[in-house]
């Protein structure tokens, strides 16, 4: 008995083998990848759970195929970029890259990103480089976009003809809105609002609903996004307040401000917008043929068994 729970015991440690960070991952000519680096990319992937519990999961196997190929892409491209266009260094000088970093860590609130960096086990200077090859590949796709042509306002108003439902505006209603826990508390509000009271400020005053700061604003809604409740809107004109409507959310008073009736917009009004998702399109495009070709000129090969070993 003892013989066969040390066995067992040296079976699972045997399985614990992990890859070491210096192991080959992908190689091809002038082309490698080390365990370390995609380690990296892995864990600036995943802010929770440890490596213990995705190492044996379906999920996280086919997560870091498919991060894998995302990173080896980024790499070939940024190859082409360091050699085609400007340096890591002169795109710092240039401020660019420092612009996109700023922006990003100005969305956190103070001192949360350095703390999720921190928790991610992720150098600040190593995310800043990953910022920058970033913006110096989106740089030189761009350089290369400008190359390929502009779609035709024929090939436009042939897209527009075949996604004409993606252009087509349901009923729609600009509403705002004051919802309240208790039926007393909607009548008192509805005896003010009877006398004359401003809703926005009624809303802001008395309102629990997350938009009371907007004075109860809901902005423009469709029917099929919210609650049946709200459907009296849309039987409601412009500045027409609602009954009180009981839910299971509390007590709700609305009132119209706009509507807009069922329509399919015009080519002209959506023009511009057809040309930007066209150009991103052909980004698209130009993008996975150049991978492809780099694929092919690299000879890119991924150690399958190296893979299958890396944990975070």
């Amino acid at each position: 008995m003892f013989f066969f729970i040390l066995s067992f015991v040296l079976s699972l440690t045997s399985c614990d083998h992990s890859a070491a960070d210096s192991e080959i991952l992908v190689s091809g000519k002038a082309f490698q990848i080390k365990v370390g680096e995609f380690r990296n990319y892995l864990k600036a992937e995943y802010q929770h759970y440890p490596g213990q519990v995705y190492r044996v999961s379906q999920q996280f196997s086919e997560k870091k195929e498919r991060l894998l190929n995302q990173w080896i892409e980024h790499q070939l491209l940024l190859q082409e970029a360091e050699k085609s266009t400007m340096s890591l260094k002169e795109v710092e000088l240039l401020g660019k890259g420092r612009e996109e970093i700023q922006k990003i860590k100005g969305a956190y609130p103070e001192n949360l990103f350095e703390k999720a960096l921190k928790e991610r086990q992720i150098k600040g200077s190593d995310w800043e480089k990953t910022q920058r090859e970033k913006w110096l590949v989106q740089s030189y796709l761009f350089s290369k976009l400008k190359l390929v042509e502009t779609a035709s306002e024929e090939a436009q108003k042939d897209f527009y003809q075949k996604n004409l439902k993606v252009y087509h505006e349901k009923d729609s209603v600009h509403v705002r809105h004051i919802l309240l826990n208790k039926k007393e508390k909607a009548d008192q509000v509805m005896r003010r609002l009877k006398r004359g009271a401003n809703f926005a400020k009624l809303a802001r005053d008395f309102s629990i609903a997350p938009e009371r700061r907007k004075g109860g604003d809901l902005g423009w809604i469709h029917r099929e996004e919210y609650p049946r409740e709200f459907s009296v809107c849309f039987a409601m004109n412009p500045g027409e307040i609602s009954p009180i409507i009981p839910s299971a959310y509390g007590f709700h008073i609305f009132k119209v401000i706009e509507k807009k009736s069922s329509r399919t917009l015009k080519f002209e009004e959506v023009k511009n917008k057809i040309k930007v998702a066209l150009r991103k399109s052909q980004a698209e495009q130009l993008k996975q043929e150049l991978i492809k070709e780099l694929y092919k000129k690299k000879q890119i090969k991924i150690n399958q068994e190296v893979l299958e070993r890396i944990t975070l």
